[in-house]
């Protein structure tokens, strides 16, 4: 709806410990240290970093994958096309969330400090 601007600051994120995933019937919730967050109501994906696959599973099922994050730490994250937030783990793994929700938010990211939403 917002759009993901590419001049959008996210190196809040790096060094980031994904500390809780909590999955709902339409969002999806990433907690991770130093009290942030990022509330998914969006289509997202979620792959190693060499895999260009868009997965088209219900939010649940595709969710469940989420759960090995745990423990993870972001490597980097950026925007891309105005449309993705791709966030990569130290572990190679990335996480894509596409703003698709034409009338609707698509995610939320909250800080201590703020909250961006898109």
């Amino acid at each position: 709806m917002y759009g993901v601007p590419d001049s959008a600051e996210w190196s809040f994120l790096v060094g980031r410990e994904v500390l809780q995933v909590c999955i709902g019937l339409h969002q999806v919730s990433v907690k991770f240290d130093g009290e942030v967050s990022i509330n998914i109501e969006c289509d997202f994906d979620y792959a190693p970093v060499a895999s260009n696959l868009r997965s088209v599973s219900p939010l649940p099922e595709k969710a469940a994958g989420l759960v090995s994050l745990l423990g993870n730490k972001v490597a980097s994250a950026l925007s891309k096309a105005g449309k993705i937030l791709e966030i990569r783990f130290t572990d190679n793994q990335t996480l894509k969330l596409y703003d698709s929700n034409e009338s609707y938010e698509s995610f939320q990211v909250t800080t201590p400090d703020k909250e961006i939403i898109v």
